[in-house]
């Protein structure tokens, strides 16, 4: 195809990392016979080896920058460290054949992050690189200014196809010059799907959202998302709902009813938090109510993450009789008894720890831990079922 994607006349000024840039492709693989050739090219190649672009082979789809090497040959995979292969799988999308799938790789462009606390203080400068497969957020990776993103050379950087070691049925192609979100890859996978009623169990699965933000009635009426609901967010004492005088005296209980409800992001910013938990799959996983508030405390959790725009919290329950277990209980197991908990065992617990699919302290995301474990997997040769 006479198109290359990935090149412009000034990088400078109109690449991908200034501009942004999203690239769907819907296609479908079948009859592989060389799962480790390439069957869809849209890089440029120095040196025989791809520089920067998308290169697609019997069972995976990679995205390579200068900086992140995510196409490799066999032998150049058996060469990586574990840790190596845990970097690079952000921008890989595994395919399983004689299925139609929908690959999105969505750029935004790069930006600078400053301290909250301190204005004038850089945290860091970098853009993020996602990874969408049918819709779903699969795989995100960190680039810097040196991972130039735009091929100059637009000689060396057109789409092909390449059907010598697979068939392959392509059905839509979408390049955009600027970032999309994922509300935008979500409607054009469902845009893509060959039946109305695939289109619309797509839309109202995903209908949970009223003006941006999430409807706590749209995500009941779904039945089938897990929700906490917590009543209040002013100010109290410490992590055990205790209001303090200014010598750090016990002075009462509960919600200091002069405070806001704004959070920051000190990690001692405890916040009163009477709450409930539903799960309408599990009902015995329930606890509390809207009548029968269960008191707790939320704080922030962790420490650089706590400048980040979405943060990680502790939600801790404020009477010792409050424990609760959010998995079933192991039958014939005390789940009372932190003491007997081992692997097989859930006990209740009073502490909580909520984690945001955002950035940790150390800069990076967690959904890195899924990439470590799929560069485990790797290195074992172990494969999903979707890969089998």
């Amino acid at each position: 195809m006479p198109f290359a994607i990935f090149s412009v006349e000034n990088t400078e000024n109109k690449g991908a990392h200034i501009t942004g840039k999203t690239i769907e492709i819907n296609f479908k693989l079948s009859n592989v016979r060389d799962v480790n050739a390439i069957i869809i090219n849209a890089a440029s190649w120095w040196n025989n080896k791809i520089s920067v672009g998308i290169v697609g082979t019997g069972d995976k789809i990679c995205m390579n920058t200068s900086a992140l090497t995510n196409y490799h040959t066999p032998e150049e995979d058996m060469a990586l460290s574990d840790s190596e292969k845990a970097a690079t799988n952000g921008l890989r999308a595994y395919i399983a054949e004689d299925e139609r799938v929908h690959v999105a790789f969505a750029i935004n462009p790069i930006k600078t992050y400053m301290n909250p606390e301190r204005p004038n203080e850089v945290l860091d400068t970098y853009g993020l690189i996602y990874t969408y497969v049918n819709g779903v957020l699969s795989g995100l990776t960190k680039y810097s200014n040196e991972a130039i993103i735009d091929a100059a050379d637009s000689a060396k950087s057109e789409f092909i196809f390449d059907s010598t070691n697979a068939d392959i049925d392509i059905y839509s192609i979408r390049v955009y010059s600027k970032y999309c979100e994922d509300s935008i890859l979500l409607n054009n996978y469902a845009a893509d799907l060959p039946t109305i009623e695939d289109r619309l169990f797509v839309k109202n699965n995903n209908d949970v959202l009223v003006g941006g933000e999430i409807s706590l009635n749209k995500v009941r009426n779904l039945g089938n998302i897990p929700y906490l609901v917590i009543t209040d967010l002013r100010k109290t004492g410490d992590k055990k709902g205790n209001l303090l005088d200014s010598d750090g005296n016990i002075i009462g209980y509960g919600p200091d009813t002069s405070s806001s409800a704004n959070l920051t992001n000190g990690k001692k910013d405890f916040r009163w938090a009477p709450c409930y938990y539903v799960d309408p799959e599990h009902p015995d996983r329930n606890f509390g109510d809207p009548n029968n508030l269960i008191d707790a405390v939320i704080y922030g959790q962790g420490t650089s993450s706590l400048a980040y725009p979405v943060k990680n919290f502790r939600l801790r329950f404020c009477k010792k009789a409050d424990k609760y277990s959010l998995l079933p209980a192991i039958p014939g197991i005390d789940n009372d008894s932190i003491e007997k908990a081992k692997w097989e065992n859930v006990p209740k617990v009073a502490l909580f720890t909520i984690k945001a699919d955002y950035m940790d302290s150390s800069m990076s995301h967690n959904i890195g831990t899924g990439n470590a474990l799929a560069g485990l997997y790797d290195s074992i040769g172990l494969k999903s079922p979707a890969q089998l």
